[in-house]
């Protein structure tokens, strides 16, 4: 829920950032200091926030993971080709159909490799929201078995997460990227001259 709250916001904000000067410079500082703020900050202010509750961890990942979409999708809508974006507009197409069928499809990779930072952002974020204010997760278990002084199950569970994370990157997103962009593959990758 954290990630996708992320995915939707970050998008709406890189794309208004990318395409408005008057948005830029409104918005783009906040969004880098967002960047810059550590995922341990927003966990504890999450905490703060909601308490003890299933919203403290999605809290935690949609505030740590939105800037990196942002900040991609913002530097996607800047790579967009000017010429184009210049001609749709003398041409009269509407700014909600310049964005679907010319931003929107230039920044995909963009998005994507946002997100893909972004997942590893919002697991460190809910490690540290589960470590500080969980019930139950793979933070709360680390940090029991840290708090009973065992060493081995607390390497266990760290190394569960790392492992966990890298899984999800290399057989998931990574796969789900090479299909999803496959289109983009030049002809002699695809055994073609």
């Amino acid at each position: 829920l954290g990630l996708a709250i992320a995915l939707v916001v970050g998008v709406a904000l890189g794309i208004a950032i990318g395409l408005s000067d008057l948005t830029r410079a409104f918005l783009n500082d906040i969004v880098m200091v967002g960047l810059a703020v550590p995922g341990i900050i927003w966990a504890l202010l999450a905490i703060l926030w909601y308490g003890f509750s299933w919203k403290t961890p999605v809290a935690a990942v949609a505030l740590t993971a939105m800037p990196f979409i942002a900040v991609n999708v913002a530097q996607g809508v800047k790579a967009t080709s000017r010429d184009l974006m210049r001609m749709s507009k003398s041409f009269g197409v509407s700014w909600q159909r310049r964005i679907r069928h010319l931003v929107l499809p230039s920044v995909m990779d963009y998005v994507f490799a946002g997100f893909r930072f972004a997942v590893i952002m919002g697991w460190n974020a809910v490690l540290l929201a589960e470590w500080f204010g969980g019930r139950d997760g793979v933070g709360y278990q680390t940090r029991t078995w840290y708090d009973a002084n065992q060493f081995t199950g607390f390497v266990s569970w760290v190394l569960f997460f790392i492992v966990f994370i890298v899984l999800l990157d290399r057989l998931v997103l990574e796969r789900v990227a090479r299909r999803t962009f496959r289109w983009r593959a030049q002809p002699a990758e695809r055994g073609g001259h």
